[in-house]
């Protein structure tokens, strides 16, 4: 008859062989899900308006990497609580698009895959004092969205989804409405966002390498718990 310590240890170097193969399998399916990384990579160029980096202040720009403006007016990025608002991405900076007049900043984004769908995103926020604003958001020439500022929502971010189909590329556009407020102040604009839907296929590879590792870590438990 084996001894205690024996079978102990045939149990350990059991679990340690499954342990090893559940890492493989984990691996592997993660390793094999890169389009699934890239695909939901975001598209926009400086969509949180970290560059130029000007916290904790303000400034005027011509243009700026990714953006340029429609209008006369320049374009205008500065750190959040200047705005009168939280910090809504790491670097705390936001777009402006009421610079020194009603303001239209727009991007464009091409390469796109008309089969695929995307998701755009942004955060809206609404700065105290500068009275009623109202933002239009387009793509490609159609409105897909109107963001609203007045005094109930004054110091507050709003998250946007909009999911997008058909395109090949897209114009992405930001345009201030005169709404009876002050022309060049308000409409602040952050964590702007254009990614691809990953396929169902990628989401079932991306399951089964979680599931695998969760599987790990539950034997991993149950291995420290044995070796007590």
């Amino acid at each position: 008859m084996e001894s205690p310590f024996h079978l102990i240890w045939k149990f350990i170097m059991a679990r340690i062989k499954t342990l090893a193969a559940t890492s493989a399998l984990a691996v592997l399916a993660l390793a094999g899900a890169p389009s699934m990384a890239s695909a939901a990579a975001n598209l926009i160029v400086n969509g949180d308006f970290s560059s130029p980096a000007i916290y904790p202040n303000w400034a005027l720009y011509p243009s700026i990497p990714g953006w340029t403006s429609e209008t006369a007016d320049q374009i205008e990025v500065g750190a959040s609580p200047i705005y009168g608002l939280s910090c809504y991405t790491g670097t705390c900076q936001n777009l402006e698009v009421n610079a020194t007049m009603l303001g239209a900043v727009t991007q464009t984004v091409t390469g796109l895959t008309a089969s695929d769908t995307y998701n755009f995103t942004w955060a809206y926020g609404s700065r105290p004092g500068g009275g009623p604003q109202q933002l239009d958001v387009y793509v490609n020439g159609a409105l897909k969205a109107i963001d609203y500022s007045n005094a109930s929502n004054y110091g507050k971010w709003k998250f946007n989804y909009i999911s997008l189909t058909g395109l090949t590329s897209a114009k992405i556009e930001f345009v201030s409405v005169d709404a009876g407020g002050l022309t060049g102040y308000g409409n602040e604009v952050t964590a702007v966002s254009l990614s691809a839907v990953p396929e169902p296929a990628a989401w079932a590879l991306m399951l089964v390498g979680f599931g695998g590792l969760g599987a790990m870590m539950r034997r991993k438990n149950s291995l420290a718990a044995v070796g007590a």
